[in-house]
């Protein structure tokens, strides 16, 4: 599954529960606590990815600093993987 794939199923997801609530296929307080779900997923996940923003750009851009950004993806993958690993 791409990356867009993913995001994809998810926007998918989220339009089916609003479906089911409009064809009352889906209770409205159901879908709320879902959608809820969802996006608290989404935020904590993102969260997360939060360390990561403008590490590979200036990794590319700035050749001298390029260990110590080496150093922060590292540090910031140990942490996700602390937080959300199995």
């Amino acid at each position: 599954m791409t990356e867009n794939d993913e995001i994809r199923a998810i926007r998918l997801r989220v339009i089916e529960i609003a479906n089911d609530v409009v064809q009352e296929r889906h209770s409205p307080q159901d879908a709320a606590r879902e959608l809820d779900r969802i996006r608290s997923d989404l935020v904590r996940h993102g969260e997360a990815l939060d360390p990561f923003v403008g590490l590979a750009a200036a990794w590319d851009y700035d050749v001298d600093r390029r260990p110590e950004y080496e150093r922060e993806i590292l540090i910031a993958a140990e942490t996700l993987r602390r937080r959300f690993g199995a």
